[in-house]
């Protein structure tokens, strides 16, 4: 029951309720007798004053209703000594806060507030802390293993997270937020189509693009499934990327890519290997650093010796041309020509117009190319290509067609040779290009064509 003690009293003032009487010393009500037989007693309740002078409640829940409780609610200590806080009843799940003395959780409906936190854990050999500083960086929290005596994860006031390993050397896992940087040691899948992470074979990273095969040799075993490779290839000496395309034997289909580089030279060759055998690897093709494609493992020539399986170039283009010896010319708007380079060798074919001019000086001229001609082998032995008059000729008689072969430059030349000859009824003979065209307003067309060597890088 309640005891309702006297408002205002004086000191020494008395005050008895059932057995037990209490004293007022000017601040409290102190209960006089030194028994606890002079306490207060109702069935199975007892409450008493020690000889310490300790209040000891003994019995069932003590309830406590504050003058402005929420209504239907109240403290209580239950008869098991759990503190329930804003219940209905002695049961500690009926509470919005409790402490419960049998297992020592507290629960909560609510936040709790505080300037910080300390948690351990004998059973689980963890500790949790917040507001705590590490190597002389803050942290919001940090987690600790207390077995190893490890602070292994912690959240900085930064806004860095590190997970795993140690907070005072190294992390495992670290996502900065202070510059949007982060890193994993170990692997990164998201689902089950894609992983990043430490393999076999001394990869230094992998991208598994299917993670679905349930095989005997599916990840994390020897052979995965399909997937790239990033690694350092000790036989080609450099990173390579290697893609796999089988997933569940290892003869595993292979393809290794990789930048290999030249000894004391700061250019490397981009290689191309296929694989042909368990851990045997043959090159396909190379990208060199000096420019163009080498093709490996080509069929030599029947007869003949190969001397080269770089595709070195491949270009198409336009360009102006023009005669080389030909005084006072005046081209024509007309005059053009197109060119396309396969590697060494170059197609060319154009038309030159032009009306007056001052005389061609040897008789014969040259036609400008766009690329040099080779000398190995000569390009005047290799050039094959044809120039007629298709328009302003003066041959002996109509219709008379002057035309003759090319000779394809040399290794130092751009323009080729025109070789003269005229047809007539009598048959084929020389001619000059002087007596072939007259220096008019007629516009005079030649046509050509060659195809030669280049020397040209």
């Amino acid at each position: 029951m309640a005891i309702v003690f006297p408002i205002n009293p004086s000191v020494n003032d008395t005050f008895t309720v059932g057995s037990i009487t209490y004293k007022w010393d000017s601040t409290k009500w102190i209960g006089l007798g030194v028994t606890p037989i002079d306490r207060l007693i109702e069935g199975s309740n007892k409450l008493e004053i020690d000889g310490s002078n300790n209040l000891v409640w003994t019995g069932f829940s003590a309830q406590f209703d504050g003058a402005n409780s929420p209504a239907g609610l109240d403290t209580r200590i239950s008869q098991y000594g759990s503190l329930l806080v804003a219940t209905t009843d002695d049961i500690i799940t009926s509470a919005r806060c409790s402490i419960d003395s049998g297992n020592g959780n507290i629960a909560t409906e609510g936040a709790v507030a505080a300037s910080s936190v300390n948690l351990q854990s004998a059973a689980t050999s963890s500790w949790f802390q917040t507001g705590t500083s590490l190597n002389s960086v803050g942290y919001v929290w940090a987690a600790k293993d207390s077995s190893a005596n490890v602070w292994h994860s912690g959240l900085q006031t930064d806004g860095d997270l590190y997970l795993g390993g140690n907070l005072t050397s190294a992390n495992n896992i670290g996502l900065k937020g202070s510059d949007g940087s982060g890193f994993f040691l170990g692997s990164l899948s998201v689902g089950d189509q894609l992983t990043l992470n430490n393999p076999t074979y001394n990869s230094a990273a992998l991208l598994q693009t299917d993670a679905k095969d349930n095989t005997s040799y599916a990840p994390p075993a020897p052979y995965p499934a399909n997937q790239i490779e990033l690694q350092n290839s000790v036989s080609m000496g450099s990173a390579i990327m290697r893609f796999r395309s089988q997933s569940s034997n290892a003869s595993a289909g292979i393809w290794n890519v990789g930048a290999v580089p030249r000894t004391n030279s700061l250019k490397s060759d981009f290689v191309f290997q296929s694989r042909t055998a368990d851990s045997t690897y043959s090159e396909i093709a190379r990208f060199s650093g000096d420019g163009g494609l080498k093709f490996v493992g080509q069929s030599a020539a029947v007869r003949g010796t190969m001397t080269s399986e770089t595709f070195s170039a491949y270009e198409e283009g336009t360009y102006t041309p023009n005669w080389v010896s030909c005084t006072s010319c005046v081209y024509d708007g007309g005059t053009s020509a197109s060119y396309t380079r396969i590697g060494r060798i170059v197609i060319v074919s154009g038309i030159i117009m032009f009306t007056t001019y001052g005389v061609f000086s040897n008789g014969w001229d040259q036609i400008t190319l766009p690329f040099i001609g080779s000398d190995s082998p000569s390009g005047g032995a290799n050039g094959v290509g044809y120039w007629a008059v298709s328009a302003g000729g003066t041959g002996r008689a109509t219709n008379t067609l002057n035309f003759g072969p090319l000779d394809g430059p040399g290794a130092s030349s751009s323009a080729c040779f025109t070789n003269i000859f005229q047809t007539s009824d009598n048959g084929m003979s020389n001619a000059n290009l002087n007596t072939i065209f007259t220096s008019s307003s007629t516009v005079k067309q030649v046509r050509f064509n060659i195809t030669y060597h280049t020397d040209a890088a």
